[in-house]
């Protein structure tokens, strides 16, 4: 059986034996409502603004921590991949780091010392290992990525997406 609800031109498809539809029904609301087409679409919404506030102000608490190589080096290992949230963030984040360097080599192409550069990622929490992975797509996929990068202006779209300002990024 599937569970469908439109809300204003957008329409979110649960299947009930899908991880979606438990997720869906697992996450808190601070409210109740009569109407279950409603109470659903208030759900979604509350959900994806509270995902998307806290996805930003984590941005905002990473801001400067890492340094433009360090993060080309994590855009760098998340190129062609999909991310899979039945893993930890953090794990995985690190083993992506681990891989880039062991088989490409990614470590020495952005000049990044590996072993310190995981010590540093293991500070990090779950949620903001989640953010850097997440930012990392959000460089891949912005508008205008492949124009800047054959400007080379690919460094400024990567400071912008991480929150770097070059004399402040911690090492």
């Amino acid at each position: 059986m599937q569970n469908v609800f439109s809300q204003s031109k957008f329409e979110v498809r649960f299947f009930e034996s899908g991880r979606e539809w438990k997720a869906f029904q697992q996450f808190p609301m601070d409210t109740m409502q009569e109407d279950h087409e409603t109470y659903c679409g208030l759900k979604v919404q509350q959900m994806v603004h509270m995902l998307n506030e806290t996805y930003q102000f984590t941005k905002r608490e990473l801001k400067n921590f890492f340094t433009v190589n360090e993060a080309q080096l994590i855009v760098g290992t998340f190129i062609n991949t999909l991310y899979d949230p039945s893993f930890s963030a953090k794990e995985l984040l690190i083993a992506h780091i681990e891989d880039g360097s062991q088989y490409e080599g990614l470590d020495e192409m952005f000049d990044v010392d590996v072993h310190a550069f995981i010590n540093k990622l293991h500070r990090l929490t779950e949620f903001q290992a989640f953010t850097v992975i997440r930012m990392a797509y959000e460089y891949l996929y912005a508008p205008g990525r492949v124009e800047l990068e054959l400007q080379m202006r690919g460094r400024e779209l990567v400071e912008k997406v991480f929150g770097i300002e070059e004399a402040l990024a911690t090492v």
